[in-house]
């Protein structure tokens, strides 16, 4: 089998990032120069040793080293493991701009044995409230999704179908910010893209009945009804993941809203009309009031957590597995 271009490729590409001469990346790797201008050519069969590609490896920067190292026969999660247990042992990774995030396999709940990954510093807000979940296979019934209406589950479910249907993208890996969990209320959340978690208990409440987690951006809505608008429940409603933040207050379709409410508060006609009492509405209720009260009282139902807030997806086609 002939040797690929891309060998050629990368190996001419570290020379050249490395500002070297064929005769000086030679040496450097341990070999003579002929063989660094035969790897560099495209029109010969001549491709590294196992050894030679281990050397070219430690000398590339990462993440190319990755891909050395990997055609010297090296299996990459392996890599990975030793070097988390590695930079574990050692408490923190030699360059100081970039933290170690462990692995969340619970509500702050953290798995002390896991492989952590490394973020910017500058990206990560809070240090010690960062977390990554890795995406495990859903189970959910297809067939009975579709009677239920909701989009098909073949659309991307990180855009179209939003909180109908779990995650169901195994070995993605998802990086949160979770300093806001301990809070009592969803005023940290509302806009903001999170990550949700619906519990099995939630099959008796409210339709999708799936357990797992759902991403997209929760937004407090009302469905559009009749004319009495001030006195429809809003809910806990995720759009689409990216979805942009929406002018409040938010009023969306039934069949829009359906399958896919997390938590709900309803106004109180007699508790609330002289809070909440403005010249807008047909007894007297300013809906904008009505709004911000609900993003207040508003919680969850029971079964429905949120994990945190999404700072960044990993998609598995980029973690190598």
């Amino acid at each position: 089998m002939g040797k690929s271009k891309e060998v050629s490729d990368r190996i001419s590409a570290l020379r050249s990032k490395r500002g070297e001469t064929q005769a000086q990346f030679a040496e450097l790797v341990g070999v003579k120069q002929q063989a660094v201008s035969d790897w560099e050519s495209t029109t010969g069969d001549v491709s590294p040793s196992c050894e030679s590609y281990m050397r070219l490896g430690n000398v590339a920067p990462y993440p190319d080293c990755l891909w050395f190292w990997q055609e010297a026969g090296l299996d990459r999660d392996a890599m990975l493991l030793a070097a988390g247990k590695l930079l574990k042992e050692s408490g923190q990774p030699s360059d100081s701009k970039m933290i170690a995030v462990p692995r969340l396999v619970g509500p702050r709940k953290t798995d002390p044995d896991s492989v952590p990954i490394f973020e910017d510093a500058s990206f990560v807000p809070i240090p010690g409230a960062v977390g990554y979940y890795v995406v495990e296979a859903a189970a959910y019934d297809p067939e009975h999704h579709m009677k239920a209406g909701a989009p098909s589950h073949s659309k991307p479910l990180y855009s179209e179908n939003a909180g109908y249907e779990p995650i169901n993208h195994p070995g993605d890996i998802i990086v949160l910010d979770t300093s806001s969990n301990d809070s009592t209320d969803l005023l940290p959340f509302w806009d903001e893209e999170v990550l949700l978690q619906t519990m099995p208990e939630v099959m008796k409440i409210i339709a999708p009945p799936w357990p797992g987690l759902r991403i997209g951006r929760l937004c407090c809505v009302s469905a559009v009804s009749g004319t009495h608008v001030e006195y429809d429940p809003w809910y806990a409603h995720l759009r689409p993941y990216g979805s942009p933040v929406l002018v409040s207050p938010h009023k969306i379709s039934s069949q829009e809203l359906a399958g896919n409410q997390f938590g709900e508060w309803i106004l109180a006609r007699t508790a609330d009309k002289g809070r909440l009492k403005g010249s807008f509405g047909s007894d007297g209720y300013d809906r904008e009031l009505v709004y911000l009260r609900a993003k207040e009282e508003l919680r969850l139902y029971k079964g429905n957590l949120i994990l945190g807030r999404v700072l960044r997806i990993q998609p598995r086609s980029k973690t190598g597995k």
